[in-house]
């Protein structure tokens, strides 16, 4: 049996642990609680073979600070962060309650393009507000982000884990990710299947960055695939650096065309035939929005016309099936009688 974890129910400051919610490569996460405002909370915990290591110390620093300099709905927020006694950080955050992007994925499929575009229109907005800080997210995909669901039945989607993020010119994310055999020591961060060429090679990074990996994202939203899968990092990022993407819709059928070349240009290996900025594509993705509303009102059947119609209820119903029941005997047993009757004088009568 695991030993109890001693965490629960100690104190942070002014947070009470409460319970353990999820666990990461790097970190745990547990529900926490503020009583003097009566606030949930989550709190992001290092393990404690990262919180050896300082590239992860500064990671889970540099997401706080990123997260906070954009402030903006669509990202996470964070509300302050701390050491434990045995010197461990800690970040103590937003408590969201919903599902990642990946899970949603994983349990429903893909979406149709009615249900992906609002989403990524959402992300886009984020991911403005990121940009217009200077700040670069380096590793969007779906399980970075969290479709929060409100009380009133709509969806909010925010961004996680701006540990990896790039903020101006002088910021350099931390969690080595991969070493390419062709560039030597060179190391490269983010995640192999949703990263941009230029990152793959380990050049400068910009926003167009991010919306490359939007692109990878969108691509997975609309088929339940990737682009470039691949049966080793090597491959993937062959793939990402010199094999031309897919549409959406050589995969599924239902794809609008213009949804189609959005995400094909979002996957440009240059990053200038990439769309301008996230702002850029949230407005072509509204005017496709219109247009598959437009689309699916044409094609949508009549509403049928009302007609006054009586529907029986059950007991109605079982009274009259027991009633035609009643009169199908009577008629059969009178066709019997009928029979041999006629049998009968048909005997007396004689030859």
């Amino acid at each position: 049996m695991d030993a109890p974890d001693p965490l629960i129910g100690a104190r942070l400051g002014e947070y009470q642990v409460v319970e353990r919610i999820g666990e990461g490569g790097m970190g745990v996460v547990y529900r926490g609680f503020q009583p003097a405002l009566k606030q949930r909370v989550a709190i992001k915990v290092l393990k404690p073979e990262a919180a050896a290591r300082p590239d992860q110390v500064k990671r889970l620093l540099d997401e706080a600070k990123a997260a906070n300099a954009i402030s903006h709905r669509g990202i996470v927020s964070i509300f302050g962060s701390g050491q434990l006694p045995d010197g461990r950080h800690y970040l103590v955050m937003e408590y969201l309650e919903g599902q990642p992007l990946d899970q949603k994925l994983a349990d429903g499929g893909p979406c149709f393009p009615q249900e992906a575009i609002p989403l990524l229109k959402e992300i886009c907005g984020a991911l403005a507000a990121a940009h217009a800080r200077g700040v670069v997210h380096r590793d969007l995909k779906p399980s970075n982000v969290f479709v929060v669901a409100q009380p009133d039945g709509s969806r909010v989607v925010k961004l996680l884990d701006f540990g990896l993020a790039k903020r101006g010119s002088g910021s350099e994310g931390a969690s080595v990710v991969f070493t390419p055999p062709r560039t030597g020591a060179t190391t490269i961060v983010g995640t192999v299947e949703y990263m941009a060429p230029e990152q793959a090679r380990a050049e400068p990074v910009s926003p167009r960055s991010d919306l490359y990996s939007l692109g990878v994202l969108a691509f997975e939203l609309l088929t339940g695939q990737l682009p470039f899968p691949g049966r080793s990092p090597v491959e993937v990022l062959r793939q990402h650096l010199e094999a031309p993407p897919p549409s959406p819709s050589s995969r599924v059928d239902g794809v609008p065309a213009s949804l189609d070349a959005l995400v094909l240009r979002l996957l440009a290996k240059d990053p200038e035939r990439r769309p301008a900025s996230a702002d850029a594509v949230r407005a072509e993705l509204a005017a496709i929005e219109r247009e598959v509303e437009v689309s699916t009102a044409r094609v949508s059947p009549a509403a049928p016309v009302s007609r006054d119609i009586t529907v029986p209820s059950d007991e109605v119903y079982v009274a009259g099936l027991r009633r035609r029941r009643r009169l199908t005997v009577v008629a059969a047993v009178s066709a019997v009688v009928l029979l041999a009757l006629g049998l009968v004088v048909r005997a007396c009568s004689g030859p």
